[in-house]
């Protein structure tokens, strides 16, 4: 089959763009992200519009069929995309073309107002109630010195609803334990933002810096917090797998993850009446909406003042 020639233009604009992006500062796994969307719809323009020679031959009419057909794609493995995969995608288009048009390779824009494909608000999953975080938290042996550093590790996520990826990344020097805070770097969006570090946790964090991690540490140059038994920074994997384990030796039924002790975390608080732009903060939110999520929990509290004060739930 002959190559399309504005499918090859398209995937040499592309490398452009994503350079740009790169260039901006944006993290490398939007970057990534970026490539992969992008290539779906090149992939696309070469096999199922391949009479289309040129950019200007690009309207909103071929991006609407573009976005239907995201619809119906189907993978390799026969599901279908996700909503929030589509949206994804969509994104990608529109922000490319938004450069294509600043650089003067379009006349008009054709995804201006293109619109995003609606995404269902879900409930967050793996939210723990107070004896199931209580059980978790009891898993590690702490008269142990890995045990000692997986408490202080699973102290940390629950007081502060840090991800994945920014408690793996945590230096020594992020910690500041006379005003009780830890600084989390480049989080998600390469944003900083300062986090009070609770009481508990903090005692299980000193305790393993000064008994745990000096045996750990192979080299006076490794700044981060929580190391494995080689001394090295945790691993994703690694992390991912100590969790699968201490929910099942917890005994939890469901799966442990660190995003399901941040949903946690966010619960919690929010049960115990914090304001909800506290917990956008605390979250690293960019914006209120994706916080909102966790009001969710207003309707267990308001189920109980319904039993306690409506008229015909009050026992005779």
């Amino acid at each position: 089959m002959q190559r399309s020639p504005l499918a090859a233009e398209l995937r040499r604009l592309v490398r452009r763009w994503l350079r740009w992006r790169e260039a901006q500062g944006l993290a490398p796994g939007t970057i990534d992200n970026n490539a992969h969307d992008l290539g779906r719809f090149v992939g696309w323009v070469e096999t199922d519009r391949p009479k289309l020679r040129s950019l200007g031959e690009i309207n909103r009419a071929v991006l609407d069929d573009y976005v239907l057909w995201l619809a119906v794609y189907e993978t390799d493995d026969g599901h279908r995309l996700t909503a929030s995969t589509r949206q994804g995608d969509v994104a990608s288009l529109i922000a490319f073309f938004r450069w294509l048009d600043r650089e003067g390779k379009i006349l008009a824009n054709p995804a201006q107002d293109l619109k995003l494909p609606k995404v269902a608000k879900k409930l967050p999953r793996g939210v723990l109630s107070s004896k199931e975080i209580a059980r978790v938290l009891a898993v590690p042996d702490v008269a142990t010195p890995l045990g000692l550093r997986d408490r202080a590790l699973l102290e940390l996520l629950y007081s502060t609803g840090v991800r994945n990826a920014e408690l793996r990344a945590l230096r020594v020097e992020d910690l500041n334990f006379a005003e009780g805070l830890v600084t989390v770097r480049e989080g998600k969006g390469r944003k900083d933002r300062v986090l009070p570090i609770g009481r508990v946790a903090q005692d299980f964090l000193e305790r393993y810096l000064a008994e745990v991690r000096p045996k750990l540490v192979r080299s006076r140059f490794e700044k981060h917090v929580l190391l494995s038994k080689l001394g090295r920074a945790l691993s994703k994997a690694q992390l991912i797998r100590f969790m699968e384990a201490t929910g099942k030796k917890a005994g939890l039924g469901k799966p442990l993850t660190c995003h399901g002790l941040r949903h946690t975390c966010a619960t919690h608080m929010l049960r115990g009446r914090a304001d909800i732009r506290h917990i956008q903060e605390l979250l690293g939110h960019k914006t209120l909406s994706a916080t909102e999520i966790y009001t969710h929990v207003a309707a267990t509290d308001l189920k109980r003042v319904h039993e306690r004060c409506h008229p015909r739930e009050r026992k005779p």
